[in-house]
C-alpha cells in the first residue's frame, strides 16, 4: 500500500512565478513569438499605446504601477485632470466674484441706509431746533421792542409835561415860552438811565422848527448849549458808556446838514438833546430831513404821528457800503466801541412827541381831536440789533 503523498504549502512566491511563467501573451495583431512576448513581460507591466500592444501580465506590482503611475503629458487621463483643475478654479473664481460683489452690495446698502437714516433724523432735529430758536429769538425782540417803546413813551410824556409847567423861556434866548424851545434838565443822566434799561445806543430830540422860527431857534441853541460838556462829563463817570469821548467841539449854530447849512425849507427837524454825545460833528441842530435814508420815515412820523421803524443804517448789498452807509457806520463806532463791527444792523425808532390838553394818555382817544394835538419833536431811538440778541439764548458749554 502506498502510503499518501504529504500535502505540500505553496508559497506565495512560487504561485507568483508560476502564474508569470503559465500566463501566454495576448497577440492583438503582432508576429512575435512566444520567446519574444514573454521577453516583453518581463521588461514592461503596463500598456504601450505607439506599438498597440497590450500586456496581461497578473502581477500585483504591474497592476499597482498601472493604477499608481504618473500621468505624463499627452496621456489623457493627464489632459482630464487638467480640464477639471481648470473649471475647479473657474467656479473658485467665479464664487469669490460673486461673494465680493455680495458682501459689497450689502455693505454699501447698509451704509447708505445708515446714513439717509441718520442725515433725516438729524435734519428733522436741526430743523426744530432752528424754529424753536427762532421763535424764542422773535419773541425776546417783540418784548425787548415793547419795553423800549414802553420807557420811551414815558420819557416823553415827562419832556411834554416839563415844557408845559415849566418857565422854558431863558433870558439869553430871543424868544419866548413853548415849544420848540424846551432844553430838559438833567438830560444826561436821564438818558443814561433809560439806555441801560432799554438796551439803546443813543437817545436823542429832533425838534420840529417851522421855518419862521429857524433864526430865533438858532439863537436859542447858542445860548442854552450847556448840555452838551455836562453830558460828555457824566460820560466820562459812567462804567457803562462804552463809547468814545470826544471833549473838544465846536458849534455851527445854525440848522445844517453834517457842517453845511441846511437850505430853506418849510420846517426842519433839527437836533437838539442827545445821550451819549460825541461830538465829533456839529452836536447839535443837525436836519434829520435831509438824510435820504432815513427821510421817508420822518416824514410818516410828521403825517400820521405813529412810531416809524427805519430801514438799517448801515448794511450795504454786494457793491460794498456808499458814502451814507460809510457816515453811518463811523458814527455808529462812536457809540458802540472800538471791539463791535459797525457793519452790523442798526435801525432808528422814531416816536412822535405830541402835546395835547391835560390829562391826555393816547392819542386814540375818541374825545381827543387832531386839531387839539401838536406835533413837537420826534425822538429817536437807536437801536443795536446785536445788543438786543445778547442773552437771549442759554449758553451752551
Amino acid at each position: 500500500m502506498t502510503p499518501p503523498a504529504a500535502p505540500t504549502t505553496e508559497r506565495p512566491e512560487d504561485a507568483l512565478s508560476r502564474d508569470s511563467t503559465s500566463t501566454p501573451a495576448l497577440d492583438l495583431g503582432s508576429s512575435s513569438s512566444p520567446s519574444m512576448d514573454t521577453e516583453e513581460n518581463n521588461h514592461h507591466d503596463n500598456f504601450h499605446q505607439d506599438d498597440n500592444h497590450l500586456d496581461t501580465g497578473s502581477s500585483d506590482h504591474s497592476r499597482r504601477s498601472y493604477l499608481y503611475r504618473k500621468p505624463h503629458e499627452g496621456d489623457p487621463m493627464h489632459n482630464k485632470e487638467d480640464e477639471i483643475a481648470q473649471d475647479e478654479t473657474k467656479n473658485l473664481l467665479w464664487l469669490r466674484g460673486v461673494t465680493f460683489c455680495f458682501l459689497l452690495v450689502a455693505t454699501l446698502g447698509v451704509s447708505m441706509g445708515v446714513y439717509f437714516y441718520l442725515h433725516t433724523s438729524e435734519e428733522a432735529r436741526f430743523e426744530d431746533k432752528f424754529f424753536d430758536t427762532a421763535s424764542k429769538v422773535l419773541e425776546a425782540l417783540g418784548t425787548q421792542l415793547e419795553n423800549t417803546l414802553g420807557a420811551v413813551d414815558a420819557f416823553s410824556v415827562a419832556t411834554t409835561t416839563y415844557a408845559r409847567y415849566s418857565n422854558t423861556n431863558n433870558d439869553n434866548a430871543t424868544t419866548g415860552t413853548g415849544w420848540p424851545f424846551v432844553t430838559l434838565p438833567e438830560y444826561a443822566g436821564q438818558g443814561s438811565k433809560l439806555r441801560s434799561l432799554s438796551k439803546i445806543y443813543l437817545l436823542a430830540m429832533y425838534h420840529y422848527i417851522a421855518h419862521k422860527d429857524r433864526l430865533a431857534w438858532e439863537a436859542y441853541t447858542r445860548a442854552n448849549d450847556q448840555w452838551v460838556d455836562q453830558g460828555i462829563q457824566t460820560q466820562k463817570n459812567d462804567p457803562t458808556f462804552r463809547g468814545n469821548i470826544v471833549e473838544d467841539w465846536s458849534s455851527l449854530g445854525e440848522i445844517n446838514y453834517y457842517g453845511q447849512s441846511a437850505e430853506n425849507a418849510t420846517y426842519y427837524v433839527a437836533r437838539w438833546q442827545s445821550s451819549p454825545v460825541v461830538p465829533r460833528w456839529d452836536p447839535y441842530n443837525w436836519n434829520i430831513i435831509q438824510h435820504p435814508t432815513v427821510r421817508d420815515a420822518i416824514q410818516r412820523v410828521l403825517d400820521s404821528r405813529t412810531v416809524v421803524l427805519s430801514l438799517a443804517l448801515n448794511v450795504f448789498g454786494k457793491d460794498g457800503p456808499g458814502e451814507e452807509e460809510q457816515e453811518s457806520a463811523v458814527n455808529l463806532q462812536d457809540f458802540i466801541g472800538e471791539n463791535q463791527f459797525a457793519y452790523e444792523p442798526a435801525v432808528e425808532l422814531y416816536v412822535p412827541v405830541v402835546t395835547g390838553p391835560p390829562g391826555m394818555v393816547s392819542l386814540r382817544d375818541p374825545e381827543i381831536s387832531q386839531d387839539d394835538t401838536n406835533l413837537v419833536a420826534v425822538m429817536a431811538v437807536s437801536i443795536f440789533w446785536r445788543d438786543l440778541i445778547t442773552d437771549v439764548l442759554p449758553h451752551w458749554e
